[in-house]
């Protein structure tokens, strides 16, 4: 049996001056200098970027990114704060550690807390930092919040969309109706499950009749109206087709998966 792990970890973000003075200097050679805008006053930025700064996770990704690089890990994806690394037991034990040390110099610390170790259930653990990672089952496994198989995380991951469109209903019932249309259609729909929809394996799922079910009542209240099948249908078009925009979902779903199927196929390397 290979001795293959995945660690899923995750850096904590610490507002220091050590990693802000980091960012500043990885960025040197993009940008010589960074301003802070306030009214009328222009002043130089001399801590790097702020709590709230729209260009403040680009830096972050920037000062992190030769780390991730430097790891020798056959698998090493990063988003933001969240790295998964993937390879052999004795090489990603390394590759955290040494995360841990660039890490400290930086301004970043390992929040082995949230940190994640999925094997196989045969393969042994040695390393004492490894071991007190969560363990995590391979069918139960999540990539960036997607998860990877069918089952019950797949399951509750479903589940938890359809709790999240009830709740924003509800609320919804407290503005008036254009509003509502309008932010329910553009937030709280199809654009919020497009992730699940082309990560996962979410095609034949249960949950999206259950989903377009919710929606679908969501609309009657909003619109004040009864809808039988052949409105839900028209209603469930595009807006240049005559519908209002709100699409279902299952009807998304195949289209969907095969957009993130080609996509994973058609980026290039590096």
């Amino acid at each position: 049996m290979p001795s293959i792990a995945f660690i899923g970890t995750r850096c904590c973000f610490l507002y220091i001056a050590d990693f802000r003075s980091c960012m500043l200097t990885a960025t040197q050679h993009i940008v010589s200098h960074l301003f802070l805008v306030f009214g009328s006053y222009t002043v130089l930025s001399q801590e790097g970027a702020q709590q709230g700064d729209p260009i403040g996770s680009l830096l972050f990704c920037n000062t992190l990114h030769p780390t991730l690089s430097s790891l020798q890990d056959e698998l090493k994806l990063g988003y933001m704060d969240d790295v998964t690394l993937g390879g052999p037991v004795e090489m990603v034990a390394s590759d955290v550690a040494e995360i841990i040390r660039i890490g400290a110099e930086i301004g970043l610390s390992l929040n082995v807390s949230k940190c994640e170790l999925i094997r196989h259930s045969d393969l042994p653990i040695n390393d004492p930092l490894l071991r007190s990672f969560t363990r995590v089952p391979i069918d139960d496994m999540t990539l960036l919040g997607a998860p990877l198989f069918p089952g019950s995380v797949l399951d509750k991951a479903w589940d938890k969309c359809c709790e999240d469109l009830v709740t924003a209903s509800d609320r919804l019932r407290d503005i008036n109706s254009q509003d509502a249309l309008i932010l329910l259609r553009s937030c709280f729909t199809a654009p919020k499950v497009l992730h699940p929809l082309r990560c996962s394996s979410s095609v034949t799922h249960a949950s999206l009749a259950k989903f377009d079910d919710l929606l679908r009542r969501s609309i009657q209240h909003i619109t004040n109206s009864d809808l039988t099948d052949i409105q839900w249908t028209q209603v469930s078009l595009p807006v240049k087709d005559g519908g209002l925009g709100v699409r279902c979902v299952s009807s998304l779903a195949i289209n969907s998966c095969h957009c993130g199927f080609c996509c994973e196929h058609t980026v290039p390397p590096g």
